[in-house]
Protein backbone atom coordinates (compact mmCIF):
# COMPACT_ATOMS: atom_id res chain seq x y z
CA UNK A 1 0.00 0.00 0.00
CA UNK A 2 1.51 3.56 -0.84
CA UNK A 3 2.97 5.43 2.31
CA UNK A 4 0.41 8.25 1.75
CA UNK A 5 -2.54 5.81 2.62
CA UNK A 6 -0.84 5.02 5.90
CA UNK A 7 -2.51 7.76 7.83
CA UNK A 8 -5.07 10.44 7.39
CA UNK A 9 -3.51 13.02 5.37
CA UNK A 10 -4.81 16.91 4.03
CA UNK A 11 -3.50 18.29 0.96
CA UNK A 12 -3.37 21.84 1.16
CA UNK A 13 -3.41 23.51 -2.25
CA UNK A 14 -2.92 27.63 -1.77
CA UNK A 15 -4.02 30.10 -4.24
CA UNK A 16 -1.57 30.34 -7.16
CA UNK A 17 1.51 27.91 -9.01
CA UNK A 18 4.18 26.69 -7.39
CA UNK A 19 6.18 24.94 -9.65
CA UNK A 20 7.51 22.10 -7.37
CA UNK A 21 7.56 18.57 -8.52
CA UNK A 22 4.60 15.76 -8.06
CA UNK A 23 1.55 18.59 -8.98
CA UNK A 24 1.05 20.17 -11.88
CA UNK A 25 0.26 23.77 -11.50
CA UNK A 26 -3.18 24.46 -13.41
CA UNK A 27 -6.46 22.31 -14.29
CA UNK A 28 -5.96 22.80 -17.47
CA UNK A 29 -2.64 22.32 -19.48
CA UNK A 30 -2.57 23.46 -23.05
CA UNK A 31 0.13 22.18 -25.54
CA UNK A 32 -1.05 24.71 -28.78
CA UNK A 33 -0.43 28.29 -29.39
CA UNK A 34 -3.45 28.44 -31.15
CA UNK A 35 -5.56 26.60 -28.34
CA UNK A 36 -7.25 29.59 -26.48
CA UNK A 37 -10.02 30.24 -23.72
CA UNK A 38 -10.27 26.43 -22.65
CA UNK A 39 -12.98 25.79 -19.94
CA UNK A 40 -14.26 23.20 -17.95
CA UNK A 41 -17.14 23.19 -15.65
CA UNK A 42 -20.71 21.48 -14.84
CA UNK A 43 -22.31 21.93 -18.03
CA UNK A 44 -25.08 24.04 -17.02
CA UNK A 45 -23.24 26.14 -14.63
CA UNK A 46 -20.30 28.11 -15.71
CA UNK A 47 -18.70 29.49 -12.93
CA UNK A 48 -18.92 26.58 -11.03
CA UNK A 49 -16.31 24.07 -10.52
CA UNK A 50 -15.52 20.48 -12.58
CA UNK A 51 -17.22 18.36 -10.22
CA UNK A 52 -20.56 16.27 -10.96
CA UNK A 53 -22.48 13.52 -9.49
CA UNK A 54 -22.12 10.20 -10.65
CA UNK A 55 -25.59 8.46 -12.18
CA UNK A 56 -27.02 12.06 -12.24
CA UNK A 57 -28.17 13.82 -15.04
CA UNK A 58 -25.33 16.51 -14.99
CA UNK A 59 -22.27 16.88 -17.08
CA UNK A 60 -19.48 18.28 -17.71
CA UNK A 61 -18.60 20.92 -20.45
CA UNK A 62 -14.92 20.80 -21.91
CA UNK A 63 -14.96 24.26 -24.28
CA UNK A 64 -11.96 25.54 -26.34
CA UNK A 65 -11.14 27.66 -29.32
CA UNK A 66 -8.72 26.64 -32.39
CA UNK A 67 -7.93 30.59 -33.22
CA UNK A 68 -7.65 31.06 -37.18
CA UNK A 69 -9.35 29.82 -40.44
CA UNK A 70 -8.83 25.77 -40.35
CA UNK A 71 -10.58 23.33 -38.61
CA UNK A 72 -8.82 20.12 -37.64
CA UNK A 73 -9.79 16.61 -36.95
CA UNK A 74 -9.93 16.35 -32.69
CA UNK A 75 -10.41 13.11 -30.80
CA UNK A 76 -10.74 12.54 -26.91
CA UNK A 77 -10.56 10.14 -24.49
CA UNK A 78 -11.27 10.07 -20.55
CA UNK A 79 -8.97 8.99 -18.52
CA UNK A 80 -9.27 7.76 -14.49
CA UNK A 81 -6.57 9.48 -12.11
CA UNK A 82 -5.85 8.56 -7.78
CA UNK A 83 -6.40 11.28 -4.94
CA UNK A 84 -3.26 12.61 -6.00
CA UNK A 85 -3.35 12.25 -9.67
CA UNK A 86 -1.66 9.83 -10.43
CA UNK A 87 -3.16 7.72 -13.18
CA UNK A 88 -4.67 4.85 -11.98
CA UNK A 89 -3.95 1.31 -13.09
CA UNK A 90 -7.79 0.48 -14.16
CA UNK A 91 -8.13 -0.61 -17.47
CA UNK A 92 -10.95 1.72 -19.44
CA UNK A 93 -13.93 -1.04 -19.24
CA UNK A 94 -13.34 -0.81 -15.35
CA UNK A 95 -14.44 3.22 -15.10
CA UNK A 96 -15.78 3.85 -18.56
CA UNK A 97 -19.34 2.44 -20.21
CA UNK A 98 -18.44 3.13 -23.84
CA UNK A 99 -16.11 3.41 -26.30
CA UNK A 100 -12.60 4.70 -25.50
CA UNK A 101 -12.02 7.16 -28.15
CA UNK A 102 -14.80 9.78 -29.19
CA UNK A 103 -14.74 12.02 -32.05
CA UNK A 104 -15.25 15.99 -31.47
CA UNK A 105 -18.25 16.43 -33.36
CA UNK A 106 -19.54 19.89 -31.66
CA UNK A 107 -17.95 22.63 -33.63
CA UNK A 108 -18.73 26.00 -35.11
CA UNK A 109 -17.29 28.80 -36.66
CA UNK A 110 -17.03 31.94 -34.97
CA UNK A 111 -19.57 34.47 -37.08
CA UNK A 112 -19.19 37.76 -37.56
CA UNK A 113 -15.66 38.43 -36.06
CA UNK A 114 -12.41 39.91 -36.04
CA UNK A 115 -10.31 37.02 -35.16
CA UNK A 116 -11.62 33.55 -36.65
CA UNK A 117 -11.63 30.30 -34.67
CA UNK A 118 -13.71 27.68 -34.44
CA UNK A 119 -15.24 26.88 -31.01
CA UNK A 120 -15.48 22.64 -30.19
CA UNK A 121 -17.76 21.66 -27.05
CA UNK A 122 -17.36 18.01 -25.83
CA UNK A 123 -20.04 17.36 -23.10
CA UNK A 124 -19.45 14.08 -21.08
CA UNK A 125 -21.24 11.55 -20.07
CA UNK A 126 -22.66 11.36 -23.53
CA UNK A 127 -24.67 8.26 -25.78
CA UNK A 128 -20.76 7.64 -26.72
CA UNK A 129 -19.19 7.00 -22.96
CA UNK A 130 -20.50 7.38 -19.62
CA UNK A 131 -18.32 6.77 -16.14
CA UNK A 132 -18.78 3.57 -14.42
CA UNK A 133 -16.64 4.86 -11.16
CA UNK A 134 -16.22 8.08 -9.04
CA UNK A 135 -12.93 9.85 -8.86
CA UNK A 136 -10.57 11.94 -10.10
CA UNK A 137 -10.48 12.25 -14.30
CA UNK A 138 -9.10 14.01 -16.92
CA UNK A 139 -10.24 14.60 -20.82
CA UNK A 140 -7.33 14.48 -22.58
CA UNK A 141 -7.78 16.09 -26.74
CA UNK A 142 -5.69 14.71 -29.51
CA UNK A 143 -5.10 15.06 -33.10
CA UNK A 144 -5.36 12.68 -35.49
CA UNK A 145 -6.18 9.30 -33.64
CA UNK A 146 -3.04 9.83 -31.99
CA UNK A 147 -2.72 10.69 -28.19
CA UNK A 148 0.83 11.50 -29.06
CA UNK A 149 -0.34 14.81 -30.66
CA UNK A 150 -2.49 15.92 -27.23
CA UNK A 151 -3.82 19.33 -27.26
CA UNK A 152 -5.54 19.93 -24.31
CA UNK A 153 -5.57 18.14 -20.68
CA UNK A 154 -8.37 18.79 -18.68
CA UNK A 155 -9.28 17.96 -14.78
CA UNK A 156 -13.01 17.29 -13.37
CA UNK A 157 -13.87 14.85 -10.67
CA UNK A 158 -17.06 12.85 -10.42
CA UNK A 159 -18.67 12.11 -6.77
CA UNK A 160 -20.84 9.37 -4.88
CA UNK A 161 -22.13 11.56 -2.20
CA UNK A 162 -21.73 8.62 0.57
CA UNK A 163 -20.73 10.91 3.13
CA UNK A 164 -21.89 14.55 4.56
CA UNK A 165 -19.64 17.24 5.45
CA UNK A 166 -20.20 20.34 7.37
CA UNK A 167 -17.80 23.59 7.87
CA UNK A 168 -16.95 27.23 8.26
CA UNK A 169 -14.09 29.48 7.83
CA UNK A 170 -12.85 31.60 10.90
CA UNK A 171 -9.68 33.69 11.32
CA UNK A 172 -6.35 31.77 11.80
CA UNK A 173 -5.09 30.59 15.04
CA UNK A 174 -1.10 30.67 13.91
CA UNK A 175 0.56 33.35 15.87
CA UNK A 176 1.78 36.09 13.85
CA UNK A 177 -0.80 34.85 11.25
CA UNK A 178 -3.94 35.66 12.19
CA UNK A 179 -4.56 39.51 10.75
CA UNK A 180 -4.09 38.08 7.21
CA UNK A 181 -5.15 34.40 6.94
CA UNK A 182 -8.39 32.25 7.53
CA UNK A 183 -8.46 28.78 8.85
CA UNK A 184 -10.66 26.03 7.51
CA UNK A 185 -12.91 23.96 10.48
CA UNK A 186 -14.83 21.31 9.12
CA UNK A 187 -16.68 18.09 10.19
CA UNK A 188 -17.15 14.94 7.70
CA UNK A 189 -20.12 12.66 9.21
CA UNK A 190 -20.49 9.14 7.71
CA UNK A 191 -23.57 7.99 9.74
CA UNK A 192 -25.10 5.95 6.64
CA UNK A 193 -21.98 4.55 5.22
CA UNK A 194 -19.07 2.46 7.01
CA UNK A 195 -15.49 3.37 6.78
CA UNK A 196 -13.89 0.77 9.13
CA UNK A 197 -10.59 2.70 9.65
CA UNK A 198 -10.59 5.69 8.71
CA UNK A 199 -6.60 6.93 9.38
CA UNK A 200 -6.04 3.75 6.40
CA UNK A 201 -8.86 4.65 4.15
CA UNK A 202 -9.35 8.14 3.82
CA UNK A 203 -7.63 10.99 2.30
CA UNK A 204 -8.67 14.47 2.30
CA UNK A 205 -7.94 17.19 -0.22
CA UNK A 206 -8.54 20.69 0.73
CA UNK A 207 -7.81 24.05 -1.64
CA UNK A 208 -8.42 27.57 -1.87
CA UNK A 209 -10.68 28.02 -5.04
CA UNK A 210 -9.55 24.92 -6.26
CA UNK A 211 -5.78 26.14 -7.22
CA UNK A 212 -3.54 23.07 -6.87
CA UNK A 213 0.04 24.43 -5.81
CA UNK A 214 1.85 23.33 -2.68
CA UNK A 215 0.45 20.20 -0.28
CA UNK A 216 1.43 20.15 3.60
CA UNK A 217 0.57 16.25 5.26
CA UNK A 218 0.28 15.37 9.02
CA UNK A 219 -2.81 16.85 9.82
CA UNK A 220 -5.28 14.54 11.57
CA UNK A 221 -9.07 14.34 13.04
CA UNK A 222 -8.67 16.17 16.37
CA UNK A 223 -11.92 14.38 17.31
CA UNK A 224 -13.23 10.69 16.07
CA UNK A 225 -16.41 8.87 17.03
CA UNK A 226 -18.35 5.84 15.25
CA UNK A 227 -19.51 8.12 12.67
CA UNK A 228 -18.15 11.42 12.25
CA UNK A 229 -14.86 13.17 12.49
CA UNK A 230 -13.85 16.35 13.30
CA UNK A 231 -11.35 18.81 12.01
CA UNK A 232 -10.85 21.87 14.29
CA UNK A 233 -8.19 24.47 15.20
CA UNK A 234 -5.94 22.13 12.82
CA UNK A 235 -2.96 24.32 12.13
CA UNK A 236 -2.34 22.67 8.98
CA UNK A 237 -5.60 23.72 7.60
CA UNK A 238 -4.39 27.44 7.70
CA UNK A 239 -4.23 29.62 4.45
CA UNK A 240 -3.25 32.85 3.81
CA UNK A 241 -6.38 34.81 2.51
CA UNK A 242 -5.07 36.89 -0.38
CA UNK A 243 -7.43 40.02 -1.53
CA UNK A 244 -10.21 40.04 -3.25
CA UNK A 245 -9.59 39.96 -7.46
CA UNK A 246 -8.95 43.01 -9.97
CA UNK A 247 -11.53 42.92 -12.64
CA UNK A 248 -12.71 44.13 -15.95
CA UNK A 249 -15.17 44.18 -18.92
CA UNK A 250 -14.46 43.79 -22.48
CA UNK A 251 -17.90 42.28 -23.56
CA UNK A 252 -19.13 45.77 -25.24
CA UNK A 253 -16.48 47.41 -27.40
CA UNK A 254 -18.40 50.68 -27.48
CA UNK A 255 -19.17 51.17 -23.58
CA UNK A 256 -16.20 51.98 -21.55
CA UNK A 257 -17.10 50.11 -18.11
CA UNK A 258 -15.37 50.52 -14.53
CA UNK A 259 -11.46 49.52 -14.56
CA UNK A 260 -11.48 50.85 -18.26
CA UNK A 261 -9.14 53.73 -19.59
CA UNK A 262 -9.50 53.59 -23.59
CA UNK A 263 -10.84 51.72 -25.93
CA UNK A 264 -9.68 52.14 -29.03
CA UNK A 265 -9.33 50.10 -32.92
CA UNK A 266 -6.43 49.61 -34.85
CA UNK A 267 -8.17 48.55 -38.47
CA UNK A 268 -7.47 44.47 -37.11
CA UNK A 269 -8.33 44.64 -33.61
CA UNK A 270 -10.02 46.48 -30.52
CA UNK A 271 -8.48 47.39 -27.60
CA UNK A 272 -8.87 47.51 -24.21
CA UNK A 273 -6.58 49.88 -21.85
CA UNK A 274 -6.72 49.60 -18.18
CA UNK A 275 -6.82 51.75 -15.76
CA UNK A 276 -2.89 51.51 -14.08
CA UNK A 277 -3.14 49.83 -11.39
CA UNK A 278 -1.27 49.99 -7.62
CA UNK A 279 0.53 47.52 -5.63
CA UNK A 280 -2.24 46.73 -2.85
CA UNK A 281 0.44 45.10 -0.12
CA UNK A 282 -0.17 47.18 2.45
CA UNK A 283 -3.83 48.66 1.81
CA UNK A 284 -6.67 48.17 4.26
CA UNK A 285 -9.09 45.38 3.16
CA UNK A 286 -12.07 46.68 0.71
CA UNK A 287 -14.92 44.21 0.18
CA UNK A 288 -15.35 43.46 -3.85
CA UNK A 289 -17.57 40.79 -5.37
CA UNK A 290 -15.48 39.04 -7.70
CA UNK A 291 -15.11 35.43 -9.14
CA UNK A 292 -12.72 34.07 -7.24
CA UNK A 293 -10.26 34.13 -10.11
CA UNK A 294 -12.69 32.68 -12.60
CA UNK A 295 -13.96 34.17 -16.04
CA UNK A 296 -17.11 34.68 -17.81
CA UNK A 297 -17.37 34.52 -21.95
CA UNK A 298 -20.07 37.40 -22.64
CA UNK A 299 -20.59 39.44 -25.20
CA UNK A 300 -23.39 42.63 -25.42
CA UNK A 301 -26.32 42.06 -27.24
CA UNK A 302 -25.62 38.12 -28.16
CA UNK A 303 -27.23 35.08 -27.67
CA UNK A 304 -24.48 32.20 -29.01
CA UNK A 305 -21.40 33.64 -26.78
CA UNK A 306 -18.89 31.19 -27.71
CA UNK A 307 -19.02 32.03 -31.34
CA UNK A 308 -20.10 35.55 -31.62
CA UNK A 309 -18.04 36.60 -29.22
CA UNK A 310 -14.73 38.42 -30.58
CA UNK A 311 -10.82 38.77 -29.75
CA UNK A 312 -9.54 41.92 -27.74
CA UNK A 313 -6.71 43.16 -26.46
CA UNK A 314 -6.10 43.87 -23.05
CA UNK A 315 -3.39 46.32 -21.76
CA UNK A 316 -2.37 45.82 -18.41
CA UNK A 317 -0.06 48.11 -16.06
CA UNK A 318 1.25 48.33 -12.90
CA UNK A 319 3.09 51.36 -11.06
CA UNK A 320 6.61 50.32 -9.65
CA UNK A 321 9.17 53.10 -8.98
CA UNK A 322 11.87 50.70 -9.97
CA UNK A 323 11.93 47.27 -11.20
CA UNK A 324 11.59 43.68 -9.19
CA UNK A 325 14.94 41.67 -8.90
CA UNK A 326 15.49 38.02 -8.63
CA UNK A 327 12.10 36.87 -9.94
CA UNK A 328 9.52 38.10 -12.88
CA UNK A 329 6.18 39.71 -12.55
CA UNK A 330 2.93 37.89 -13.88
CA UNK A 331 -0.85 38.44 -14.78
CA UNK A 332 -2.46 35.81 -12.78
CA UNK A 333 -6.10 33.98 -13.01
CA UNK A 334 -8.12 31.88 -14.92
CA UNK A 335 -7.00 34.33 -18.42
CA UNK A 336 -4.32 31.80 -18.37
CA UNK A 337 -5.10 28.58 -16.61
CA UNK A 338 -2.94 30.20 -13.32
CA UNK A 339 0.25 29.47 -15.16
CA UNK A 340 3.31 31.40 -15.65
CA UNK A 341 4.48 31.26 -19.43
CA UNK A 342 6.04 34.45 -21.96
CA UNK A 343 2.02 35.22 -22.53
CA UNK A 344 1.13 36.56 -19.39
CA UNK A 345 4.96 38.07 -18.23
CA UNK A 346 5.18 41.52 -17.51
CA UNK A 347 7.98 43.97 -18.95
CA UNK A 348 9.12 47.16 -17.46
CA UNK A 349 9.05 49.77 -18.89
CA UNK A 350 11.91 52.44 -17.53
CA UNK A 351 10.31 55.72 -19.50
CA UNK A 352 6.93 55.35 -17.62
CA UNK A 353 7.98 53.42 -14.47
CA UNK A 354 5.56 50.92 -15.30
CA UNK A 355 5.25 46.90 -15.74
CA UNK A 356 3.52 46.41 -19.18
CA UNK A 357 1.71 43.75 -20.96
CA UNK A 358 -0.32 43.31 -23.88
CA UNK A 359 -2.92 39.85 -23.50
CA UNK A 360 -5.18 38.62 -26.27
CA UNK A 361 -8.69 37.49 -24.71
CA UNK A 362 -12.04 36.60 -25.60
CA UNK A 363 -15.04 39.00 -24.86
CA UNK A 364 -16.32 38.67 -21.12
CA UNK A 365 -15.69 39.28 -17.32
CA UNK A 366 -12.01 38.51 -15.99
CA UNK A 367 -10.62 38.27 -12.69
CA UNK A 368 -7.00 38.89 -12.36
CA UNK A 369 -3.80 39.52 -9.97
CA UNK A 370 -0.28 40.37 -10.08
CA UNK A 371 2.17 37.52 -8.74
CA UNK A 372 5.92 38.06 -8.18
CA UNK A 373 7.38 34.68 -9.23
CA UNK A 374 10.35 34.29 -6.41
CA UNK A 375 11.74 30.72 -4.83
CA UNK A 376 9.64 32.30 -1.37
CA UNK A 377 6.69 34.07 -3.21
CA UNK A 378 2.96 34.94 -2.26
CA UNK A 379 0.87 36.83 -4.41
CA UNK A 380 0.97 38.99 -1.42
CA UNK A 381 3.98 40.19 -1.75
CA UNK A 382 2.25 42.60 -4.61
CA UNK A 383 -1.87 42.32 -3.43
CA UNK A 384 -1.39 41.89 0.59
CA UNK A 385 -3.68 39.19 2.55
CA UNK A 386 -6.41 39.79 4.77
CA UNK A 387 -8.31 36.97 7.10
CA UNK A 388 -11.53 38.81 5.99
CA UNK A 389 -11.34 38.41 2.31
CA UNK A 390 -13.81 35.91 1.02
CA UNK A 391 -12.78 32.59 -0.88
CA UNK A 392 -14.39 29.40 -1.41
CA UNK A 393 -12.30 26.09 0.12
CA UNK A 394 -13.52 22.77 -1.93
CA UNK A 395 -13.93 19.95 0.27
CA UNK A 396 -12.53 16.67 -1.40
CA UNK A 397 -13.16 13.26 0.22
CA UNK A 398 -11.69 10.26 -0.95
CA UNK A 399 -11.50 6.04 0.11
CA UNK A 400 -9.33 3.46 -1.57
CA UNK A 401 -11.34 0.74 -3.09
CA UNK A 402 -8.68 -2.04 -1.93
CA UNK A 403 -10.80 -4.52 -3.63
CA UNK A 404 -9.97 -2.36 -7.28
CA UNK A 405 -7.16 -0.10 -6.28
CA UNK A 406 -8.62 3.14 -6.95
CA UNK A 407 -9.57 5.96 -4.88
CA UNK A 408 -13.29 6.49 -4.87
CA UNK A 409 -14.66 10.22 -4.02
CA UNK A 410 -17.01 9.65 -1.90
CA UNK A 411 -17.71 13.19 -0.35
CA UNK A 412 -17.39 17.11 -2.00
CA UNK A 413 -18.72 20.63 -0.51
CA UNK A 414 -17.66 24.17 -0.88
CA UNK A 415 -17.36 26.08 1.92
CA UNK A 416 -17.35 30.26 1.86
Amino acid sequence: MPNYYRSLIILIALIFPYSGAGQSASNIQIYRQEIATVQIHPATKPLSYPVIRLNSTEQILLSFDELGSLTNNYQYTIAHYDANWEKSSLMYSEYLNGFAENQVDDRHSSFNTLQLYTNYHIRFPNKDVSPLISGNYKIIVYEDYSSENAVIEARFSIVETQVGIRGKIERSSLVGENYRSQQVEFSINHTNYLISNPSEELLLVVSQNNQIARSLSGAEAQFMSSNELIFRHNKALSFRGGTEYRYFSCKDIHFQSMNIYQIFFDQQIYHFVLMPDEIKNKSLYAYQEDLNGRFLIDKANSVQMYQDADYVQIHFTLIMPSPLVNGNLYVMGGLNNWQLTDRNKMAYNYQTKRYELTMKVKQGFYNYKYYYDTPESFASSIEGSHYQTENEYLIYVYQRDRSLSYDKLIGFEIIR
